[in-house]
């Protein structure tokens, strides 16, 4: 309130014998929320972070659409591009399209073909001695129906 006499009307208001109990309500204003313009120099100094998370964001969401459309979908169990990418020494990497966080990665060695198990942060190797042993494992660890891969 501006003035004594508007506070004291709110004071008695509250105090008399038939008003009802009730939290009290503040005197004061609100806070207004601060308005950048653009044209000082800390108004500029706004709009270029705003403008700097924008671009970070927008690019990390670039980087994970160019991610997932690297992968190419296996159809109905189909392990035949697997095989043959395997055959050829070239690594493979598996993973299920709805959890990213689950990657497989297949490799052929002289002893077999590594297989690495990636879960978030933690990974595992194994080596198998043939391929289809190998994309069995994989499919075992991923849990999925449907799996993508890519060749590396």
């Amino acid at each position: 309130m501006n003035n004594f006499e508007e506070w004291l009307k709110a004071a008695e208001e509250q105090t008399n014998v038939g008003s009802v109990a009730g939290y009290p309500k503040p005197l004061g204003d609100k806070k207004k929320k601060k308005i950048y313009d653009g044209r000082t120099r800390e108004g500029r100094k706004f709009v270029e972070r705003i403008m700097a998370r924008r671009k970070a964001a927008e690019s990390a969401k670039q980087e994970v659409k160019e991610a997932t459309t690297a992968f190419k979908a296996l159809s109905n169990g189909d392990i035949a591009p697997l095989l043959n990418a395997l055959k050829k020494n070239i690594s493979v990497e598996l993973k299920d399209p709805k959890n990213a966080s689950l990657i497989v990665t297949m490799q052929t060695t002289d002893n077999g073909i590594e297989v690495k198990y990636k879960k978030g942060p933690n990974s595992k190797k194994e080596t198998e001695k043939s391929s289809m042993a190998a994309i069995k494992a994989a499919k075992k660890f991923l849990k999925a129906k449907e799996l993508s891969y890519r060749e590396l």
